[in-house]
């Protein structure tokens, strides 16, 4: 059993590893990521660092670049952390289609309105 459960683990999880760093995402051990949890396992997801990378996004409007604002960076945590008081299918659900799909924002930039079909990842 345990080589069946090794087979498993590598043909799962080393190609969405792979994946993942191919996309730019980078690994942290377990350990890395419970410190920046705060040490709580209630946390799913790394909002601090979320909000870091996310202000570090730039958006092109009128052939000028944009950062996003705080409202739009709020729109997206909010987007990408769970739900469990509708149910664990409901939050993975959620979590999914934010990820995969992107987080649609808007952002009003000298009273125009960007492009509201403009997704995030």
């Amino acid at each position: 059993m345990g080589s069946l459960r090794f087979q498993e683990e590598y043909s799962v999880k080393i190609p969405a590893l792979t994946l993942l760093s191919n996309m730019g995402w980078t690994f942290i051990s377990p350990e890395q990521a419970l410190k920046l949890r705060g040490n709580s396992q209630n946390e799913v997801v790394l909002v601090e660092e979320l909000r870091r990378q996310l202000q570090k996004r730039q958006f092109e409007f009128h052939g000028e670049r944009y950062s996003l604002s705080q409202q739009s960076i709020n729109t997206i945590v909010a987007n990408l952390q769970p739900q469990l008081n509708e149910g664990l299918t409901k939050a993975n659900e959620k979590i999914y289609n934010a990820l995969v799909y992107g987080v649609s924002v808007t952002e009003i930039i000298h009273g125009k309105k960007s492009p509201s079909d403009y997704f995030y990842h």
